[in-house]
C-alpha cells in the first residue's frame, strides 16, 4: 500500500509540472514524446526487419555498428559535453566552433586509418563479408558526431521540439529503408548499413532548430585566438571526460567485439537483437531524460546546488518506479517474448534479453547521473571510475 500510495504522489507532482512552461516535467514530456513515437516506430517495424535479415547479418552490421559508435566518442574529443556550460553566446560560439573543427580533423584521420588498416579490421572481428563496405565507416563516424553535435546545441537552447521531430523522422526514414533495401537485396548486410546510413543525413537537417541556424553565421566566422582559448578552458573534456566516456561505450561494446572474435557471428546477431530490446528503455525515455536532467542540473548550480540533490534524489525514485515493470516482465519472459515477436529463429536472443534485462534496469537508472561528474567539474573522477568498471567488466568476460 505504501508502494502505491507513493506512486500516486509521484504522478499527481509530475502531472502538476506538466504544466509549468520550461520545466523539467514539460521538457522531459517533448523530449520523451518524440523518442518514444520513434521507439513505437522501430519497434513495429522490427519484427519484419527479423525477417528480412538472418542472425549472422545482425552480427556484421552490430560489429559494424560498434565501430562507429566507438570512433564517434573520438571524433568529438568529447567537447560537446561541454555545450550547456557556457553562460553566455559569446563563449559558446568558440566552443562550437573548436568542436566542428576537431570533427573534420578526427574524420579525415579516420578516413586514412581505414585506407591503410580497413583489411585488418575485417579479419579480427570475422567480418570480411562487408567488404568495401568498411570505407563507409568513417563517413558513419562523421554523421554520427554531427548529429550529436547539433543534438547537443539544441539541449542547450531547449529546443527539445525540434530533437524530438528529427528523431521521429530519423528513425521512420531508417526503418523504411533498411526494409526497402533489405528486400532489394535480399537480406544482404549491404541493406542493412545502406539503410542506416541514408537515415543520418535525413537526421542532421531535420535537427538544425531555429537557434542553430540564427547563429550558424557566428560559428562560420572563426576567431582563432577565442577557438585556442575555448580549448584551453575546456581541456580536461579530451583529456578526462573523453577516456571516461570512451571507456563507458568501449564496455557497452565490449560483448560484441568478444562474440565476434570468439564465436561465430550469428551468436553477435543474437546478442545484438537482444541489447537493443533491453536497452529500449534507455534509448526511449533514459537518454532523454538524462539530457533534460543534465541542462537542469547544470542552471541549478547556478544558483542553489541544494537544488541538484532534491532534482536528484526525485528523480532516483522515479526512476526506480519507472522501470520495474517492463524490465521484470523481459526477466521473466524473455524468451516468450521474442519467439512471439520475432520469430523462431530468435529463440537464442530470447534467453540473452532475460539476462541483459536486469543489467539494463541498472543502466536505466544510473545512465542520467554520469551528467553531474560535469556539471560538478569532476571528469577526473568520473574517468577513475569508469576505468574501475571496465576493468571489471573485461574480468567477468
Amino acid at each position: 500500500m505504501n508502494l502505491i500510495r507513493q506512486l500516486r504522489v509521484e504522478i499527481d507532482q509530475f502531472v502538476k509540472a506538466l504544466k509549468q512552461p520550461g520545466s523539467f516535467g514539460q521538457n522531459l514530456l517533448i523530449r520523451s514524446t518524440g523518442s518514444t513515437v520513434a521507439y513505437l516506430i522501430g519497434f513495429l517495424l522490427s519484427p519484419i526487419i527479423a525477417r528480412i535479415y538472418l542472425p549472422e547479418v545482425y552480427g556484421q552490421f552490430a560489429v559494424f555498428n560498434a565501430l562507429v559508435a566507438s570512433l564517434s566518442v573520438i571524433t568529438t574529443l568529447n567537447y560537446i559535453n561541454a555545450f550547456v556550460l557556457p553562460k553566455s553566446i559569446n563563449h559558446f560560439i568558440p566552443l562550437a566552433q573548436l568542436t566542428l573543427i576537431v570533427i573534420v580533423v578526427m574524420t579525415a584521420i579516420l578516413f586514412a586509418a581505414v585506407s591503410i588498416c580497413g583489411g585488418e579490421v575485417l579479419d579480427l572481428f570475422n567480418i570480411t563479408e562487408l567488404g568495401n563496405l568498411i570505407f563507409l565507416l568513417p563517413l558513419f563516424t562523421f554523421f554520427t558526431a554531427l548529429v550529436r553535435y547539433i543534438d547537443f546545441w539544441n539541449v542547450r537552447e531547449t529546443e527539445y521540439r525540434t530533437a524530438a521531430k528529427a528523431k521521429v523522422i530519423s528513425i521512420i526514414s531508417s526503418k523504411l529503408f533498411t526494409i526497402l533495401l533489405g528486400v532489394i537485396t535480399k537480406g544482404s548486410v549491404s541493406g542493412f548499413i545502406l539503410g542506416d546510413l541514408s537515415s543520418r543525413p535525413i537526421q542532421v537537417v531535420a535537427l538544425l532548430s531555429r537557434s542553430i541556424r540564427r547563429d550558424w553565421k557566428r560559428v562560420r566566422q572563426v576567431s582563432w585566438p577565442r577557438v585556442r582559448w575555448a580549448a584551453r578552458e575546456f581541456r580536461d573534456y579530451p583529456l578526462y571526460n573523453m577516456p571516461a566516456n570512451g571507456l563507458m561505450v568501449l564496455a557497452a561494446q565490449l560483448p560484441v567485439y568478444l562474440l565476434s572474435y570468439y564465436y561465430q557471428i550469428e551468436s553477435t546477431g543474437h546478442f545484438t537483437l537482444a541489447y537493443s530490446i533491453t536497452a529500449a528503455p534507455i534509448q526511449v525515455l533514459g537518454l532523454s531524460i538524462a539530457s533534460v536532467y543534465y541542462q537542469k542540473a547544470a542552471e541549478a548550480t547556478q544558483t542553489a546546488v541544494e537544488k541538484v540533490r532534491a532534482l536528484t534524489q526525485k528523480l532516483f525514485n522515479r526512476l526506480i518506479l519507472l522501470g520495474a515493470v517492463p524490465f521484470g516482465l523481459l526477466v521473466t519472459f524473455g524468451r516468450e517474448i521474442f519467439m512471439v515477436v520475432f520469430g523462431s529463429n530468435w529463440e537464442t536472443a530470447g534467453n540473452f534479453a532475460s539476462y541483459l534485462a536486469f543489467m539494463a534496469f541498472c543502466n536505466f537508472i544510473s545512465v542520467s547521473f554520469t551528467s553531474l561528474y560535469r556539471v560538478f567539474r569532476r571528469e577526473k573522477l568520473q574517468f577513475l571510475i569508469n576505468l574501475s568498471g571496465s576493468i571489471l567488466l573485461c574480468l567477468g568476460m
